[in-house]
């Protein structure tokens, strides 16, 4: 059975390294008309892949334009307005 952690039980399960790779990424960072780059291991955990995904459907959720480019195993990306 699934069991529901607060933050501070994630934190103390993962350890501080792995709970800020898994915690929240800072949306409001990345989405702010910025270009950026983000590396696997160091940004985020999953396959790139799947990543870049995330990316796309954060801008379709939120009505905005993300243009990403996978570099190996880094993703260079920016959202902008859907206007």
């Amino acid at each position: 059975m699934a069991t529901r952690l607060t933050e501070e039980e994630a934190r103390e399960r993962l350890g501080d390294a792995d709970f800020a790779l898994y915690g929240r990424y800072p949306w409001s960072d990345w989405t702010d008309g910025s270009w950026w780059q983000i590396t696997q291991g160091t940004d985020f955990l999953i396959d790139v892949d799947n990543m870049r995904r995330a990316l796309v459907m954060r801008g379709q959720r939120h009505s905005m334009k993300v243009a990403v480019h996978r570099r190996g195993d880094s993703l260079i990306f920016k959202f902008t307005d859907n206007g």
